[in-house]
Formats: C-alpha cells, sequence, structure tokens
C-alpha cells in the first residue's frame, strides 16, 4: 500500500510539472510574438505611451478584448524594471495631470508601479492605459489634496469591478449577435409546412 501511495504521489508530481510545462511553452510562444510585434522593451513602452490612453478609452471593446499582451505575458518578456519604468510613465503623467499640489514622490511611483504589475497579472496593456485615462477622468474619484498612492490601489480595485461588468456586457452581445446570425440562416434555408407537405407528398409518388 505505500508503494501504491508513492507511486500517486510520482504521478501527481508528473502531471504537475507536465501543466507547468505546458504554461510555460505557451509563455514562450506568446514572447516570440509579443517581441516581433513590439520589439525591445523601449519600443514596446513607445507604443503603449501615455499618449495612447485616449485611443484606448475611444474603443473600449477592443481595449479589452484585443490581442494587447497581458501583463504576466509582458513579465515573461521583459525585465520587471523594464516594465516598472513603462508604468511609471503612466504614474508620472498621472501624477502631472492631477490638480493638486502634493505630488507621488519617485519612490512612491516605483513602488507603486510594482504593485500594479503584481495586483494586475491577467490585464492587457491596453486594459493599463484605459484604467489610467479613466483616472484621469474622474470615472472613478478624484484626489483630494494630494497624488496618493494609496487612493490608486483603491481605484484599481474599481477599475477591475467595472472591467468584469463590461466584458459581461461584451459577452452578452456577440451571444445575442451569434443568435441572430444562427435566426437569419435557418430563415433562409427553412421551409414552410406546406413547401414540407408538397415535399413529402413528392417523395412519396416518386417511390
Amino acid at each position: 500500500m505505500k508503494q501504491i501511495g508513492n507511486l500517486l504521489k510520482v504521478q501527481k508530481e508528473s502531471k504537475k510539472s507536465s501543466t507547468l510545462q505546458g504554461a510555460w511553452g505557451w509563455l514562450e510562444v506568446k514572447k516570440t510574438k509579443i517581441l516581433a510585434k513590439y520589439g525591445d522593451a523601449n519600443s514596446f513602452a513607445l507604443k503603449f505611451n501615455p499618449s495612447v490612453q485616449m485611443k484606448c478609452a475611444m474603443n473600449i471593446e477592443k481595449a479589452l478584448t484585443g490581442d494587447a499582451p497581458t501583463i504576466k505575458q509582458l513579465l515573461y518578456t521583459y525585465k520587471i524594471e523594464q516594465l516598472q519604468v513603462w508604468l511609471m510613465a503612466q504614474i508620472e503623467d498621472l501624477n502631472s495631470y492631477a490638480g493638486v499640489k502634493s505630488k507621488m514622490t519617485t519612490p512612491q511611483m516605483r513602488e507603486l508601479a510594482g504593485i500594479i504589475i503584481i495586483k494586475t497579472g491577467y490585464l492587457k496593456a491596453s486594459e493599463i492605459l484605459l484604467f489610467f485615462y479613466m483616472l484621469k477622468a474622474g470615472d472613478f474619484g478624484g484626489f483630494y489634496g494630494t497624488v496618493d498612492p494609496q487612493k490608486v490601489g483603491e481605484y484599481l480595485i474599481a477599475f477591475k469591478s467595472w472591467r468584469r461588468q463590461e466584458l459581461d456586457r461584451v459577452h452578452h452581445k456577440y451571444m445575442l449577435e451569434e443568435h441572430n446570425r444562427k435566426q437569419k440562416e435557418w430563415q433562409q434555408t427553412a421551409i414552410t409546412r406546406e413547401e414540407y407537405n408538397k415535399q413529402c407528398a413528392s417523395e412519396a409518388t416518386t417511390k
């Protein structure tokens, strides 16, 4: 019985290892695609610079469902320090925009960038830009007297909640469109009861 227990343990570990290898293999494929499309970390940061935030806001559905890489994929492709620099550019843009006297310090911005990386692994780069645009627009609230990094963290939670609802809405829209498409196809190929009866009568006559 002990050997059977050991065998089961080995099987579980082997299955876990295979799953991890599959996940890393998938990330390796994504890394190749990201480098081919966006280039090095500097080129990526330029393509997703703060001025692109408005483009993401103008097409929210694409920002949420498009093919932009996720933070997890970017972490596998580039160094975490490089992603921090990219995010700090977004934070610094927010810092400059906010109409308050007390701004975030560089150490605060760097730490906030690290927190965002850890908390948003599944979010796309386009969604991060959309988040910062919505922050500047005051969609989740404002800053009172200071650009508080903890407040940004609170607004990030609110953004993720809003994102879930928006994705549900988009999914529902896609499902409805697919249903309507199939319904239209059925209407084009369907026959009436009278046509069906004639078809049956014709087949019976030829037999």
